[in-house]
């Protein structure tokens, strides 16, 4: 009986595949058309997962040039506030100091 023309491993060694041919002295799995059909499947697969890939690398880079933008108007805002905090701090403790010196001045002014 024919065994299929193809060389294939077993084991350690190279051997003849056990099946039967098919068309053309090979037998299904390794006839060059069904290798070339399965070949053509698995690069077009990978194409596919390359473009997801690159897609989702595109979306990534979009999303952290946003994040980079809002992180700068987060950072704008906290000095406009740090700014603001400090100026009413300071006019709070210049309020304090007149409402003291107005004070010791009627203190004065008494005694």
């Amino acid at each position: 009986m024919k065994k299929c023309k193809e060389q294939v491993m077993r084991g350690w060694h190279l051997g003849q595949c056990s099946r039967n041919p098919v068309r053309d002295g090979y037998c299904k799995q390794h006839h060059p058309d069904s290798v070339a059909a399965r070949e053509k499947l698995q690069t077009d697969k990978f194409e596919q997962k390359q473009k997801r890939r690159h897609a989702l690398y595109i979306h990534i880079k979009e999303l952290e040039a946003k994040l980079e933008i809002a992180q700068t108007k987060i950072d704008a805002v906290s000095d406009i506030a740090v700014n603001c905090l400090s100026y009413y701090h300071a006019a709070y403790q210049s309020d304090r100091a007149c409402k003291r010196i107005s004070n010791e001045i009627k203190i004065a002014i008494k005694g």
